[in-house]
C-alpha cells in the first residue's frame, strides 16, 4: 500500500473552494445515497440571496444553487445585502456569521426588523462558527437555520428544500365518539 490516498477515498466534507465543488459536481465520488438525490431537488423560480464575505464561497454557492434551477444573486457585505433584499425580495436567505465591519447576526436582527415579507424571509445561517454558543445566537438573532462549515452541497440543498417546500401534514379526521 503507497502512503497516497486513492481520489475515491476523499471525503466530500473535506472539499472546499471551487475545485472541490467541480470535483463533486462532475461525479468524482462514488455514488450514493447522499450524492445520488441532493441534485434532484428542483428550485426553478425560487430566489436566492447569498451573503459571504468570501468571493470563493460565494461562487461555490452560485454554482451549487444555479444547478438546481434557483434564481442567485450574491452580496459581500450586510449593506448590500440589505439592499438587494428589499429591492429584489428572495425567497431565501444564505448568510455567513463572520464578516468584517457587520456581522451576520447583526445583518440577521436588521432584516429582521423590517416590515412584512421581507423581514420574515426564511433565512440560513452558514458559518465557521461550529459551537454550541454559535448555533444559539445565530437562532437569537433570526436565523431559521444553522449549517456549519464545511457543509455538503447535499445537506445544504436538503434544508432550503425543507425550509421552502415545507411537508404539510394530513390534518387527522374528527373523531366521532357516537
Amino acid at each position: 500500500m503507497s502512503d497516497r490516498q486513492q481520489p475515491h477515498a476523499i471525503d466530500s466534507r473535506a472539499l472546499t473552494g471551487i475545485d472541490g465543488l467541480d470535483f463533486l459536481l462532475d461525479g468524482g465520488l462514488p455514488a450514493g445515497p447522499r450524492q445520488d438525490d441532493a441534485f434532484a431537488i428542483r428550485l426553478e423560480g425560487r430566489r436566492i440571496l447569498v451573503v459571504d464575505d468570501d468571493a470563493a464561497t460565494r461562487e461555490l454557492l452560485t454554482r451549487v444553487l444555479e444547478r438546481t434551477g434557483a434564481s442567485v444573486e450574491s452580496a459581500e457585505s450586510a449593506p448590500l445585502a440589505l439592499a438587494r433584499l428589499t429591492r429584489n425580495k428572495p425567497d431565501l436567505l444564505i448568510a455567513d456569521i463572520g464578516m468584517p465591519d457587520e456581522d451576520g447576526y447583526s445583518l440577521m436582527r436588521r432584516i429582521r426588523a423590517l416590515p412584512g415579507a421581507v423581514g420574515a424571509i426564511p433565512a440560513i445561517a452558514l458559518s465557521a462558527y461550529t459551537r454550541a454558543e454559535a448555533r444559539g445566537s445565530a437562532e437569537d438573532a433570526g436565523f431559521t437555520r444553522f449549517i456549519p462549515k464545511p457543509a455538503t452541497p447535499q445537506d445544504l440543498l436538503r434544508a432550503i428544500d425543507a425550509l421552502l417546500n415545507p411537508v404539510q401534514q394530513p390534518s387527522r379526521p374528527a373523531v366521532d365518539d357516537h
